[in-house]
């Protein structure tokens, strides 16, 4: 995982390889999202990683990813080109194992 501040009030984190997700998902005065949806929501993404709830699947032209915890799944996808699928590794399947607890 790695961590970096928006311009907006904000966080990014990119988990796996390209998956990158904003908090808050949105910025608009209408989404009004609250602080601790905000952290609640940052904190089943990074639980899901840690305990090996992320996956990630680059295939012919998608780019696919989940995250499960806690009974809870998030998923997402975009579409890719070749060239970034070559980027990406090629066809590939991968699943986070959980992180050992020190």
């Amino acid at each position: 995982m790695v961590f970096g501040f928006t311009p907006a009030p904000g966080v990014a984190v990119r988990f796996g390889r390209t998956v990158e997700v904003l908090f808050p998902a949105c910025l608009c005065d209408g989404c009004n999202a609250q602080v601790s949806d905000v952290c609640e929501e940052l904190r089943f993404h990074v639980e899901a990683t840690t305990t090996g709830g992320f996956r990630e699947a680059v295939k012919w032209r998608k780019h696919e990813w989940s995250f499960s915890s806690d009974g809870r799944i998030r998923r997402g996808n975009r579409m890719i080109r070749r060239q970034e699928r070559r980027a990406l590794g090629g066809q590939v399947a991968l699943k986070n194992e959980p992180w050992t607890q020190r």
